[in-house]
């Protein structure tokens, strides 16, 4: 399984709180209880925590934008990389523009921020 997780949230201040800490620990233990999965981590390596930097992974390096430049990016990360889950979180924007328009093919997962 192919999986491109959205870590932006560690670039965003958003690491500290409740929701970075949810990611931390569901990262980890997804790749602890099934380590033959194929991680995408689209974020920013200098900011995601030490734990998380170990994961064997292909980091995706992210640049600041809103929501809506996001709908077109995510389909060509998906497609680019044959993602077969996409984790992203909520921030992205509304949840109904997240479906994106059926630009892609993959099962999506929403993580709340706090």
């Amino acid at each position: 399984m192919r999986i491109l997780w959205d870590f932006r949230l560690f670039s965003y201040g958003y690491g500290q709180r409740g929701v970075g800490q949810y990611v931390l620990r569901s990262a980890r233990a997804i790749f602890d209880e099934i380590p033959d999965i194929s991680l995408y981590i689209w974020g920013d390596i200098d900011k995601v925590p030490e734990p998380l930097r170990s994961i064997p992974c292909t980091w995706i390096p992210c640049r600041k934008g809103g929501w809506k430049s996001d709908l077109f990016t995510i389909p060509f990360l998906m497609r680019g990389h044959k993602v077969d889950l996409f984790h992203y979180w909520i921030a992205l924007g509304p949840l109904y523009h997240i479906g994106l328009g059926g630009l892609h093919q993959a099962p999506f997962l929403a993580t709340v921020y706090d």
